[in-house]
């Protein structure tokens, strides 16, 4: 299994060649960050809260008191950060970490960069 990533992770970064369609380039870096994850500048551009007392997430976003990455529950002062595209939130460091190993949501696999706007293409 971990040969066949690797493959792909050396096919897909071999294979990225920008195009000049805007489409097209932002089709290629969601893919691309999908296998390879997200860059650092990306991920800290999603919201970030720290928890009060009430341990509540914003209401905009999933409504859980556990962390899906770690299994840990929210404590209070804990930072938490939220995907905008599908509204799911874990602790800042558990996401962080993940995002920029696999561009995507831990819980739904979604790409957690909208593909209308905001997205740069690789070099």
């Amino acid at each position: 299994m971990f040969a066949s990533y690797a493959c792909l992770r050396v096919k897909l970064a071999g294979d990225f060649t920008p195009s000049s369609s805007s489409s097209s380039n932002e089709t290629n870096y969601n893919i691309y960050s999908y296998f390879l994850g997200l860059d650092r500048p990306v991920i800290e551009s999603f919201p970030k809260v720290v928890l009060g007392e009430s341990k509540r997430l914003p209401s905009s976003f999933s409504d859980t008191n556990t962390c899906a990455i770690c299994l840990c529950e929210y404590c209070v002062k804990d930072s938490v950060r939220c995907i905008p595209e599908c509204n799911h939130c874990f602790h800042a460091d558990c996401v962080d970490e993940w995002l920029q190993k696999s561009g995507s949501c831990p819980i739904c696999r979604s790409s957690p960069v909208s593909t209308s706007a905001g997205s740069t293409p690789l070099p």
